[in-house]
């Protein structure tokens, strides 16, 4: 058994380059990176030619444009049962992909997992170590979803007969789509494992330039509080009604809304829904009030 780190990638040779030196300085003798290229210009592979290393193969996705078709053609292309994924603007930490593998060889029930992180700021050059408050380990039930969408898009790897039974990435969410295939994954039976050892390392505060732009394209704010809202349409019905995890569904879309101005939206959607709608909208009403004091 072995992995496969699925990169996909637009426009963006620089910093590719070091997401896949990254990926094969941390990839075993038999692994796998796979670049996805979204249709770059010029073609991504061009940027590593000059790398001279069996384990590293590029394809341009025939998928829908966007995040969730490239990552859903890197998984079926994966050549191994391990699938782990690194956006293009990040790196792979040294020893991860072996912690990968030592989990799912000790833990055959270990579907899917994350760990934290390390947050580098790429003007300072300095490291911010990100710190769940989660033990090595399947994450607990009453930590679900609230730790786990968080921070799993960052880290995440899967088996890979786990992803394509859950139905891969949701072409429909052009956002948020780490969010809800990790839903998918737990209401699908697959508890999600967590290391506490950072996995990758996140760069932040890019200059909003074509070279460093998230692969996740910038979306207009209310694009994102309706992506949000359909999260948590599809999962809340999932939760019981006074549970902590539908309660984190609501708030964080409610706190998404707030934030980008979509209030109305909000208060329609849990009006409809939530028997603590009146809760809700007042939380609701606290957020935005603090968000427009802030501005």
């Amino acid at each position: 058994m072995s992995v496969t780190v699925v990169i996909p990638t637009h426009n963006r040779p620089a910093l590719l380059r070091e997401a896949v030196e990254s990926a094969l300085t941390a990839s075993p003798p038999d692994g796998e990176v796979l670049v996805v290229d979204d249709r770059s210009e010029p073609p991504a592979v061009q940027s590593l030619d000059d790398i001279n290393d069996p384990r590293l193969r590029g394809i341009v996705s025939t998928e829908m444009p966007g995040a969730s078709g490239s990552r859903n053609a890197g998984i079926l292309e994966a050549r191994h049962e391990i699938v782990a994924f690194l956006d293009d603007d990040d790196l792979m930490r040294p020893g991860h992909l072996t912690r990968v593998l030592d989990i799912t060889r000790q833990t055959p029930e270990a579907a899917w997992g994350f760990s934290n992180a390390l947050w580098r700021d790429v003007a300072s050059g300095a490291d911010e170590p990100e710190d769940l408050p989660l033990a090595e380990g399947f994450v607990p039930d009453v930590k679900i979803p609230r730790y786990t969408l968080a921070s799993a898009g960052r880290s995440l790897w899967c088996r890979r007969k786990a992803l394509i039974e859950v139905g891969l990435f949701d072409l429909d969410w052009r956002i948020d789509e780490d969010a809800d295939l990790c839903l998918r994954l737990i209401f699908a039976g697959y508890r999600p494992w967590f290391s506490p050892e950072p996995g990758i390392i996140a760069r932040t505060n890019r200059a909003p330039d074509s070279n460093t732009a998230q692969i996740t394209e910038r979306i207009a704010s209310d694009h994102r509080a309706r992506a949000y809202c359909q999260t948590y349409e599809r999962h809340a019905r999932h939760f019981p009604a006074l549970s902590r995890g539908r309660w984190f569904l609501a708030t964080r879309f409610l706190r998404r809304a707030a934030k980008d101005g979509q209030s109305a939206l909000a208060a329609r959607t849990v009006l409809r829904r939530e028997p603590l709608a009146l809760v809700l909208l007042a939380y609701l009403g606290f957020k935005t009030l603090r968000h427009y004091r802030a501005s």
